[in-house]
């Protein structure tokens, strides 16, 4: 078959005597078969003909010996859902048992189902006392006894242990050559690695040399299992990569190559970077197929730096870039984690953002080398190399426990996996580039601190007032900032390595406070150049909330729009002396929580009280404006209950603790908590984004007003020379209590002391486990779809307000249903009889992207496009036969469209499928056509349009194909494009419509051509055009429906019968008929 077989000898494996816990977990995530086979000859004979699976029986019965432990009560456990009296034997652990067994029927299917398989058990197995050590090493010694019973069925001399690595796609039809585990066939040689242990068990071999092959025929099954799978076809759907291994001075090629928006991770187990050696240089580096150098990363310890640059493969460096080497890079594993963009790399230090590279050469990552020039690398001889497609699989990885370490082993006490968890500092996350990843961020955002410091009024030193917004003031380093700027670059921009909480009494805390308030104020190198860029930078943040303020819009919708700018304020601020980075400030933001908060402003209060006794009022408001930061977070929900002090690793490389306190407080800050102040006066409090949302109004009027009499303790210091204690300052009359925001909440804490909300998902539950832990909750909450915006109580809702509707028929009385999620999650809803929601995974868009969908086969073939968040085309395809949605051409074909385009889309066969898509281009709103092939091309262009016109198109065959497509004009008119041959302007032409009117078309062919055409008028009304011989207008109609709304038609039987599907005011998208009387009646609810 022309595959290379790997050989391991008896000598290459070491014996394993026994089996840890981390090595059993991996055992259920392993794939792979096995068979003996007498002698290296028959064994290579074997794998050419297709490996007979003997399928170790641990592994596929692993449910049946965890059952058979407990009914031997070797193991003593609870049950999932606890009996209120001891559980009969029975009864013991039947839901653990039906999850194994739903887990190993999984195993070779794709990444998303076994990982939701994988799910239930991880749940049973944390619930029920499964991380009892005494259990563990039950399990450990019954899972080692059945392997090495295993090993010795060899009993001929020079036996082979032939491995085959399972890959996810190996679930194939057996009588078409292709292996399918429960089928017990072979498996072809091309559909894994051949891999093969040549052992020598000997009739004349003493029970000890006995027991040590067994123990090394252990340690062959893993080594072997974890060899790398071989080329397949890109899967339709982003899975898990088996990682490469790259040994020093090596270069390995891509299996596949890294496209933008894709990923490559370098993964070393040690990392000792000295300083003292000089002349050794250590790089690391991205290739293209030609051989170019597209990224060196070079480590040059003797410099204390590391040098990015570029070079053709026969060419010259380029300009080094170089970055500076801090302490916090070093600890016992470091990584190099590079995102590809379009136009640059996005570098990650141990998943901490670094620095962004300007792409210099063109090309793919085809190829990664590890070149050491000396003979000392501070990484390990060997590294793991990991390729993902998006930065959501770098949070799947925490729970694979599936790759071996270079230089460490499974199996041995003290093995460490390296964990790629997803970056958690306010916001440092990869995005994809020019579409960039959605604000989110803790706290109030920079322009809602800046709003409510602006908000209030001043009493200046003549006594006249002023708005905060209208008085600047000139800082010692020159920097001129408003009231509300200063509270908004405090703390979150400005500060030390010292939290001002940590001060171990007021003095301490007073004197910390002036640190972190010198760092904005005081002039050093950098000042006040820095603070000006970063507030040029959030300019735009300010601008995108007083325009949605000026339009009566919540600012949270504008906040979602926004961009991320994170990683540019984290290389603005990476390398300043002796203050800490953007994100730096992050890891150590407990000054911004519950009583911290408090302590964080009554020092600062306290000074800036000081400093008006003084004399200096000017100085004593920035102060105060600085301190006014901390007490406006004592009026955002995420930060009252949220145990951040407890939720923090003091390691960079692991930040998933730090990543809780972030999901805590986005779910208490979106939801809302309530609470009261001492006088007993309740409401409502929102935090993030929703500061000044008109549901937070009353929390906000309450926030002003503890920061107004924040200001006037300043001034009455300023005028009276006295200083009130701080048991008297007022701002606390009118703040949220901690007491009441811990106390009873519709919305239980996700956290609670040392506990978890015992069921993630159930936000109203008041039962808490014990028994979790941070990454695996990290992983669960973000691939919930449960922290996506809007988040509400009870869930993900259901279509997004405002989603497009796009409708096919797929047989007689027989459709689909498209729409989006609140999530930008694209739902399918069938009617064959009745409705029936399709539970398995589709896939995404950018919000409020619209949609087109077609139909052939008999409904066995579907099509669905739709917009990607950077504005390109995309088409998802569905065939029978075949599991899930997979990328079409048209996706592959890269291209870019108006940003509020509409699509319309039409589907014929003549000799071969025929389908035509219509979009508006950006810049102009000409209409343009695309004509599907590998790859898709552009066809003809259409006129040009009203921008964002809804688009509707139909087809009939007769005598050749006739096409018609529908759209707004500049005018407000509908009209129509016609394709009889060619393409001439049709008839339509209607009155003027609502600005952005729906359109929805259908069309058959009965004794001519038979055309319906809707759009909603200026009643609000759908109506209806008809074309059978000429034009007239239907003046009935459906609704009143809200303007906007879009929707979709479809038509069976020439036109018998017609549905209708919109979306409702309540957002559920329902379904308007129409039979052979043509009056119209209200259909079934299509979602819920």
């Amino acid at each position: 078959m022309g595959r290379t077989i790997k050989y391991y000898q008896e000598e290459d494996m070491e014996a394993w005597a026994a089996l840890d816990w981390a090595t059993i977990k991996l055992l259920l995530w392993v794939g792979y078969d096995t068979r003996w086979a007498g002698g290296k000859t028959q064994a290579e004979k074997c794998i050419n003909d297709g490996v007979y699976g003997d399928v170790l029986a641990v592994f596929e019965s692993f449910s049946h010996l965890i059952w058979n432990l407990m009914k031997e009560k070797k193991i003593t456990v609870t049950d999932y859902t606890p009996y209120p009296h001891p559980p009969k034997m029975g009864e013991v652990h039947v839901n653990l048992f039906i999850c194994l067994q739903e887990y190993s029927n999984h195993f070779n299917e794709s990444y998303s189902q076994k990982m939701e398989a994988w799910q239930k058990v991880r749940e049973c197995l944390e619930g029920n006392g499964f991380e009892e050590t005494d259990n563990q090493n039950a399990i450990c010694k019954a899972v080692y006894d059945a392997l090495t019973d295993f090993v010795s069925k060899a009993s001929k001399t020079s036996d082979a242990l032939i491995i085959a690595k399972a890959h996810s796609t190996m679930r194939y039809n057996a009588e078409k050559g292709k292996f399918s585990k429960r089928d017990s066939s072979t498996i072809p040689a091309l559909e894994f690695s051949p891999q093969m242990w040549l052992v020598n068990f000997d009739s004349g071999d003493t029970e000890e040399f006995k027991t040590v092959k067994k123990q090394r025929g252990v340690r062959a099954i893993f080594k072997l299992a974890a060899a790398q799978i071989p080329p397949q076809p890109p899967p339709p759907w982003s899975q898990f990569e088996i990682p490469y291994y790259l040994s020093k001075g090596t270069t390995v090629k891509l299996q596949k190559a890294v496209e933008p928006g894709g990923m490559v991770s370098f993964q070393s187990s040690s990392w000792d970077w000295r300083t003292t050696r000089t002349g050794d240089k250590t790089s690391l580096n991205l290739l293209n197929s030609a051989g170019d150098y597209l990224l060196h990363i070079s480590l040059r310890q003797g410099d204390n730096v590391i040098v990015l640059n570029s070079r053709y493969a026969d060419g010259s460096w380029g300009a080094e870039e170089r970055l500076q080497l801090r302490d916090t890079f070093v600890a016992s594993h470091f990584s190099v984690s590079i995102r590809h963009h379009n136009d640059g790399y996005e570098l990650l230090f141990s998943y901490q953002l670094a620095t962004y590279y300007k792409k210099r050469i063109a090309g793919v990552i085809s190829g990664v080398s590890y070149l050491v020039d000396g003979i000392y690398s501070p990484l390990a001889e060997a590294l793991i190399v990991s390729v993902f497609d998006a930065m959501e699989q770098l949070a799947q990885t925490n729970h694979l426990a599936n790759c071996e370490i270079p230089g460490g082993e499974y199996g041995k006490p003290n093995t460490h996996a390296i964990t790629t968890q997803p970056t958690f500092k306010r916001g440092a996350n990869f995005v994809a580039v020019p579409g960039k990843k959605k604000k989110d961020k803790l706290g109030f955002e920079y322009a809602e601190h800046c709003y409510l410091g602006d908000a209030i009024t001043l009493t200046l030193s003549d006594g006249s007032t002023v708005t905060g917004k209208d008085h600047t003031f000139t800082l010692e380093n020159e920097l001129t900032v408003t009231y509300g700027q200063i509270n908004g670059l405090a703390g979150d921009f400005y500060g030390t390595y010292e939290p001002i909480s940590d001060g171990p009494s007021d003095k301490e805390q007073a004197t910390r406070f002036l640190d972190a308030y010198h760092t904005l104020a005081a002039r050093y190198a950098g000042q006040p150049a820095e603070a000006i860029e970063i507030l040029n930078i959030l300019k735009k943040e300010v601008d995108a909330v007083n325009n949605a303020l000026a339009h009566h819009q919540d600012p949270s919708v504008a906040y979602n729009s926004l961009a991320d700018e994170s990683w540019t304020f984290q290389k603005l601020t990476l390398f300043r002396s002796g203050i800490p980075s953007y994100l730096g400030l992050a890891r150590i933001n407990w000054d911004h929580f519950g009583p911290d908060a408090r302590t964080a402003y009554n020092a600062g209060h306290s000074k800036a009280l000081e400093v008006a006794i003084a004399g200096d009022l000017e100085k004593a408001y920035a102060m105060n404006a600085f301190a006014d930061h901390f007490l406006e977070d004592s009026f955002s929900a995420g930060h009252l209950r949220t145990p951040r002090r407890s939720l923090h690793s003091s390691s960079w490389f692991v930040p998933a603790p730090d990543y809780c306190a972030k999901l805590m407080h986005v779910e208490d800050n979106a939801i809302g908590l309530s609470v009261k102040n001492p006088a007993g006066e309740t409401w409502t409090a929102y935090g993030d984004k929703r500061a000044l949302d008109l549901e937070n109004d009353d929390n906000k009027k309450r926030c002003l007003s503890a920061l107004q009499v924040s200001a006037d303790e300043i001034y009455k210091a300023w005028i009276n020379k006295t200083k009130p204690s701080k048991s008297k300052y007022k701002a606390w009359e009118h703040a949220p209590t901690l007491v009441s925001a811990r106390g009873e909440q519709t919305l239980a804490p996700l956290f609670k002391s040392d506990q978890r909300r015992a069921t993630i998902k159930n936000r109203r539950g008041r039962s808490f486990t014990s028994s979790w832990k941070f990454a695996s909750t990290v992983f669960e909450c973000i691939n919930s779809g449960w922290w996506k915006y809007p988040i509400t109580i009870d869930g993900p809702p259901g279509a997004l307000n405002g989603s497009d509707v796009a409708a096919t028929a797929t047989g007689s009385l027989k459709c689909n249903v498209y729409y989006q999620d609140a999530q930008g999650v694209i739902r399918e809803y069938t009617n064959n009889g009745g409705w029936m929601a399709t539970n398995s995974s589709t896939f995404s868009a950018k919000l409020f992207s619209s949609l087109a969908v077609i139909s052939f086969d008999s409904g066995k073939e579907i099509r669905v496009y739709c917009v990607s968040e950077d504005e390109y085309l995309q088409e998802w395809c569905y065939s029978s036969g075949q599991s899930g949605w997979r990328a079409g051409y048209l996706t592959k074909s890269k291209f870019r469209v108006a940003a509020n385009t509409r699509l319309a889309a039409v589907y014929w066969s003549d000799n071969g499928s025929k389908i035509r898509l219509y979009a508006q281009e950006p810049y102009s709103d000409q209409i343009q056509e695309y004509c599907n092939g590998n790859p898709w091309t552009r066809g003809a262009a259409l006129p040009v349009a009203h921008t964002g016109t809804s688009l509707a198109a139909v087809c009939w065959q007769q005598n050749g194909i006739h096409l018609r497509v529908y759209y707004q004009a500049s005018d407000m008119t509908l009209r129509e494009h016609c394709w009889d041959g060619s393409w001439y302007a049709g008839g339509l032409n209607t009155d003027k419509m609502p600005r952005h009117t729906s359109i929805a078309a259908v069309g058959w062919y009965n004794s001519g051509p038979q055309l319906r055409v809707y759009c909603q008028d200026a009643r609000k009304c759908i109506v209806a055009y008809k074309w059978s011989g000429a034009w007239t207008s239907d003046a009935t109609g459906i609704g009143p429906l809200r303007l906007g709304r879009l929707s979709s038609a479809l038509q069976w039987n020439t036109g018998i019968d017609l549905r209708f599907y919109y979306q409702a005011d309540d957002d559920k998208i329902c379904e308007q008929c129409q039979g052979p009387d043509e009056a119209w009646f209200q259909g079934s609810f299509v979602s819920s």
